[in-house]
C-alpha cells in the first residue's frame, strides 16, 4: 500500500468524450459563465506508472474502491530524457484527491534504460516518505503521454484541464523502458475539473451542464486494458 499523504485534499471531477468532440469542448470552454481562460502554455505530459509486483493499484483501482492509489514519475515535454520530474504518490477517496511529490532535480535516461535501473536511479534523489512507496511499487506497469491545455476560472479557483493526443506503452512485457510500441488508441479525450473541498457543489453545477455524453476514465487502468475499453 502506498504511503498515506500528508496534505490538503482537492475535490476533482473527471470524464472522458470521443476525441472528436475536442472543438466542441474548448468552444463549450470559453463560453462558459466561470470565464475559463488559459492559465499557462499548453505541453506535454509524460508519466511512468510504478505497481506492487501483483499489480495491486490496478486491482484496486478496477475493482472501484473509494480508497486508490497510485504512484508515478511525471515529466514534461518532447523527451525520455527529462533534466527533473516529479515522483508523485496520488490518493483518492471517491472524487476527493491529494498528492505527495518529490522533485527528482536532476537528469534520468529513460529511453532503453531496464527498468531496475530507472528504480535505481528515482533513488538516488532525496525522495523523503516516498521511497517506502517505492521499494514496493518498484515495477514499472504503464508509460502514457499527451498534450495538455490548462484553464483557471475567472476567479481563479476552478482548475480546469483538456487533455489529448493519448498515448499508452505497455511496460509489463519489456525488461527495457518502452517508448517505441504503442497500444491501439482509444481515441478519448480527458476533461478534469479541480478546486478546493469546500466547492464541491460549485464543480458539480458546472460539470452538470456538460454538452457532450461523458464517463468517467482512469488512464492508468485504461493504459493497461487497452482495447477492452469502450468509450
Amino acid at each position: 500500500m502506498i504511503a498515506q499523504p500528508q496534505a490538503d485534499f482537492r475535490y476533482e471531477i473527471k470524464y472522458a468524450a470521443n476525441e472528436t468532440n475536442a472543438h466542441g469542448i474548448r468552444a463549450w470552454v470559453g463560453s462558459h459563465p466561470s470565464g475559463f481562460r488559459l492559465a499557462y502554455p499548453a505541453r506535454r505530459v509524460n508519466s511512468l506508472y510504478l505497481d506492487t509486483t501483483n499489480r495491486d493499484d490496478l486491482h484496486v483501482n478496477l475493482a472501484g474502491l473509494a480508497d486508490r492509489g497510485k504512484l508515478r514519475l511525471r515529466w514534461y515535454g518532447d523527451t525520455t530524457e527529462p533534466e527533473w520530474s516529479v515522483l508523485e504518490s496520488k490518493q483518492k477517496r471517491g472524487n476527493v484527491g491529494c498528492k505527495v511529490t518529490a522533485k527528482c532535480d536532476g537528469p534520468i535516461t529513460l529511453h532503453a534504460a531496464r527498468h531496475n535501473d530507472i528504480v535505481r536511479a528515482i533513488r538516488k534523489f532525496p525522495i523523503g516518505n516516498l521511497a517506502f512507496s517505492l521499494q514496493s511499487h518498484c515495477n514499472p506497469v504503464l508509460y502514457n503521454h499527451y498534450h495538455r491545455d490548462y484553464y483557471v476560472s475567472a476567479d481563479g479557483l476552478i482548475r480546469l484541464t483538456i487533455d489529448t493526443a493519448l498515448h499508452f506503452f505497455d511496460q509489463t512485457c519489456h525488461a527495457v523502458f518502452n517508448d517505441r510500441y504503442r497500444e491501439p488508441s482509444v481515441g478519448a479525450m480527458v476533461i478534469e475539473l479541480k478546486a478546493s473541498e469546500k466547492l464541491r457543489e460549485r464543480l458539480a453545477q458546472i460539470a452538470g451542464c456538460y454538452p457532450f455524453r461523458a464517463t468517467s476514465f482512469s488512464k492508468f487502468s485504461v493504459g493497461q486494458l487497452g482495447m477492452s475499453y469502450v468509450l
